[in-house]
């Protein structure tokens, strides 16, 4: 039977042009290559490096939104307390605001003090003493 390869041949053989390299080549291709993975590994978008920096992140934002979270419940609790306390209501009016009862005796006490240490910021009923 003839091949459609030639007349004596049965299988396709195909000849290896082989590629002369000197070693000092081969080596220099070698350390590029190696070079070249490092960086993609390191430098690039999904390299060691950015994906370091993302867990930071996402640790830092973790974090955060757990502080939230807490401070999202104190600020449920007092707004409860606030609609369903009146003394609770009646405590923020008279602390923050300087509210009094008709016949209540309001007692201010003033501390003496350098006014360049004055780290705290006056009250409402400093103000109100300042005006008059």
């Amino acid at each position: 039977m003839k091949s459609f390869w030639g007349s004596e041949n049965r299988y396709l053989r195909i000849r290896y042009n082989r590629i002369k390299i000197s070693q000092k080549m081969a080596l220099i291709l070698l350390v590029g290559f190696l070079v070249f993975i490092i960086m993609v590994f390191t430098i690039s978008d999904v390299g060691f490096i950015n994906i370091w920096k993302a867990q930071q992140k996402l640790n830092k934002m973790k974090n955060e939104i757990g502080r939230l979270e807490e401070e999202n419940k104190l600020l449920e609790n007092s707004i409860e307390s606030l609609i369903n306390d009146p003394f609770a209501l009646e405590k923020i009016a008279r602390e923050k605001y300087g509210y009094i009862n008709p016949g209540d005796k309001v007692f201010r006490i003033k501390v003496l003090s350098d006014k360049k240490n004055k780290s705290s910021l006056p009250s409402f009923l400093d103000i109100q003493d300042d005006k008059q």
